[in-house]
């Protein structure tokens, strides 16, 4: 080998040496890029799982105290309809009211 072939050979290799480590950098910084996406999806991920957990707690608790409430406004319902059913009437007849007693009051005076 001539020592120019050598040379173009030499440099050859160290481009090809330095893209290689300049593409192995790149796919470092790329994977940490994707490290740090990952976490931060499997961050939110967990905060999301926290809520929606506080959240059917809540829901449940809600139908729940629905739920009574429907129990207890049937309840009265049924309470407020057996009062409203018509009172048996006596079969022996009822007295009249004593007549009210009139009393002496003096004359009016009209004066026109």
């Amino acid at each position: 080998m001539t020592s120019a072939t050598l040379k173009v050979y030499t440099a050859v290799v160290a481009v090809v040496c330095a893209a290689a480590i300049a593409w192995s950098i790149n796919q470092s910084a790329a994977a940490a890029s994707w490290r740090s996406e990952v976490s931060r999806w499997q961050t939110v991920a967990q905060s999301t799982v926290v809520h929606d957990r506080h959240t059917v707690r809540r829901y449940r608790a809600l139908a729940r105290r629905y739920n009574a409430l429907v129990v207890s406004t049937r309840q009265s319902q049924r309470r407020l309809l057996s009062n409203l059913q018509p009172v048996q009437v006596p079969t022996a007849p009822v007295p009249a009211p004593a007549a009210p007693i009139a009393t002496a009051s003096a004359p009016a005076t009209h004066t026109s």
